[in-house]
């Protein structure tokens, strides 16, 4: 069987890497330019792969997009007579003049329990949404937004302390399962194909870099799930201090804090030795840890030192007003 790979995202990397330990013959790797990739989405470098250690390798023929706004070159792929694509890790919607190329279909991850949250982003909003469990689904591509048949699911547990970097860690860890159990039987034509319900469908939209400001008139909770969300190797939440632009990092539920009970959303509370600043929430507030202001990244309590912030100022908002709504999905 005959099998074409298209692909950007480092979990795509991991799910190439797999299919080729189960001797899956990959005969051309489809990818787009890593800087590019990285200029456009203001997302950390390591989320991105080019493939290129493992078309070395195994010596496939690997081919490379400039702009991935353009749509892929299908004469290229019908070229190669695929009998089956694996689509992981794509930032462009596949269309129908490659999805009747291969014999087998096409194949892809989805980071959720489809047909829940479909779309855009569902590593950020499954923990903005605080969830706690989602899963990954193996299925195939059809003319829809993930809404083609299901191959399997599994499910994973999203812990409190869970963050971006890691849920997309175990994302990929049980998408690489998935792909060595089931690629045997999809070479065999023997995989299960299960129809979605559509009367439960859900859609997350796609987030922008700049989607990321905090708004501190929302829970110390919603605040805290928005900053784990979008951390690394997300654009990251933010914030601004006198005009400038806070990238926040990673922040702490404060349990046992008893803030003063006139406190404004965005006040510096306290400045905590060695643990970072107690920022006001719109029911409590926040332990800001770790921040990156004019590009160095500093503990909270070191960014309050080194610009001489002191309790009871304000931070927050942004040029223009508040932050964006934080509704994930609908229907």
């Amino acid at each position: 069987m005959k099998v074409v790979f298209i692909g950007v995202v480092s979990i795509g990397c991991h799910c190439l890497k797999a299919l080729l330990e189960s001797g899956a013959n990959v005969v051309g790797i489809f990818t787009a330019d890593k800087r590019e990739m990285v200029r456009k989405s203001q997302m950390h470098a390591d989320y991105f792969s080019e493939f290129e250690d493992l078309a070395l390798k195994y010596g496939i023929p690997r081919h490379k997009i400039s702009d991935v706004s353009v749509p892929l070159d299908t004469s290229k792929i019908r070229e190669l007579q695929p009998d089956i694509i694996f689509c992981i890790g794509w930032p462009q919607i596949i269309k129908g003049g490659i999805l009747q190329i291969p014999q087998h279909g096409c194949v892809g991850i989805h980071p959720t329990l489809l047909p829940e949250r479909r779309g855009g982003a569902p590593i950020n909003w499954c923990l903005i949404d605080g969830l706690s469990k989602s899963g990954v689904t193996l299925f195939y591509f059809s003319e829809g937004v993930d809404s083609g048949d299901i191959i399997a699911q599994r499910e994973y547990e999203i812990t409190l302390k869970d963050t971006a970097a890691t849920v997309m860690s175990k994302a990929t860890d049980i998408a690489v399962e998935l792909i060595k159990e089931y690629y045997p039987l999809l070479e065999k034509g023997k995989a299960p194909r299960l129809p979605q319900e559509e009367a439960k469908a859900t859609y997350t939209r796609r987030r922008r870099p700049e989607d990321g400001i905090i708004d501190w008139n929302r829970t110390s909770l919603s605040i805290y799930n928005w900053i784990r969300a979008l951390t690394l190797p997300f654009p990251r939440a933010f914030t601004y201090w006198n005009g400038e632009k806070v990238a926040i990092w990673e922040a702490e539920l404060l349990m046992g804090y008893k803030p003063r009970f006139d406190i404004q959303p965005g006040e510096i509370l306290d400045i905590m030795d060695k643990k970072g600043i107690a920022v006001a929430t719109g029911d409590s507030c926040l332990l800001v840890k770790t921040v990156e202001f004019g590009g160095q990244t500093m503990s909270g309590e070191e960014f309050a030192r080194k610009l001489k912030i002191t309790p009871g100022t304000i931070m927050g908002g942004d040029q223009h007003g508040k932050g964006i709504s934080s509704h994930s999905t609908s229907r």
